[in-house]
């Protein structure tokens, strides 16, 4: 398989993989789960989210992979909250109290909220891309260790010891 056919099939897989789970997440709320093994089935969506997203923008990055995975992500979640910022004519994110103005201290909490999650949303992002890059640039899984040139040895004392470290017998 070429490593074209390898993009789309690690891209179409990992967005498949994001609509299974979508439909998956809607059929938990109406099966009637007890509440803490629907939370941490909702808890294990939110983390495999990002990252298969991340996956599924990433295969495209190349060398930059990570960066557009994060990135993918950071502008989907940015694009989802002032969807239903809109929607709900209000903040989404943090909490608020229904029928009470919403003091300045819950405002800073709710921005902290959104700012620590933006990060972690990228950070996974970053992670699901360079999974992507590496599922396309090595589809055995196999990851590749450099070979150290044996001829470092001759070229100074201190070069041979960082370059020849791990070939040394332990004396």
């Amino acid at each position: 398989m070429n490593r074209s056919s390898r993009k789309w099939l690690s891209s179409a897989t990992a967005v498949g993989a994001l609509a299974a789970m979508a439909v998956v997440a809607r059929q938990l709320a109406s099966v009637g789960l007890p509440s803490t093994p629907l939370r941490v089935a909702m808890f294990l969506f939110t983390l495999f989210c990002p990252v298969l997203l991340g996956l599924a923008i990433g295969v495209w990055g190349g060398d930059n992979a990570g960066q557009w995975g994060a990135r993918g992500v950071g502008a989907t979640y940015l694009g989802v909250v002032g969807w239903a910022w809109v929607e709900a004519g209000s903040f989404p994110v943090g909490f608020r109290l229904e029928g009470f103005q919403t003091p300045l201290f819950v405002t800073v909490v709710n921005m902290g909220i959104f700012l620590m999650t933006a990060y972690f949303m990228q950070a996974l992002g970053r992670t699901g891309g360079r999974l992507g890059a590496r599922l396309v640039t090595n589809p055995s899984g196999v990851v590749a260790t450099p070979a150290i040139d044996p001829s470092a040895a001759r070229l100074s004392p201190a070069i041979s010891d960082v370059a020849g470290a791990d070939q040394r017998a332990p004396s």
